[in-house]
């Protein structure tokens, strides 16, 4: 962290006084929080667990509000983005695209 980036992170502050309190930590369920964890350049694909490099990698359901998640594919060129919301929240966002979500689709 660059002194540059506090300076900004401050600035971005002072600018948004009128906002909630920014603090460290996540409320699992029923916060106001986003918490992005971004392993894109991670080489999972090349990762061997014992039984050969893995094929297809796939994040497990959890149980949470505001996650977001962003793996590699094993074409280096994309990346998969996963995120947990609570129904009527994730139903805006799809609505926002006009598009629907696999649980929708029945997969």
């Amino acid at each position: 962290m660059t002194r540059e980036y506090i300076q900004s992170a401050l600035a971005f502050i002072n600018k948004h006084h009128y906002s909630s309190r920014i603090h460290l930590g996540w409320e699992p369920t029923g916060g106001t929080d986003l918490s992005f964890s971004n392993w894109s350049k991670f080489p999972l694909y090349k990762c061997d667990f014992g039984q050969g490099v893995g094929k297809s990698f796939q994040i497990c359901p959890i149980k949470a509000d505001g996650l977001i998640f962003i793996i590699p594919t094993a074409n280096n060129d994309e990346i998969e983005i996963h995120i947990t919301l609570k129904d009527h929240h994730a139903q805006l966002l799809l609505n926002e695209f006009d598009c629907e979500s696999e649980y929708e689709r029945g997969e």
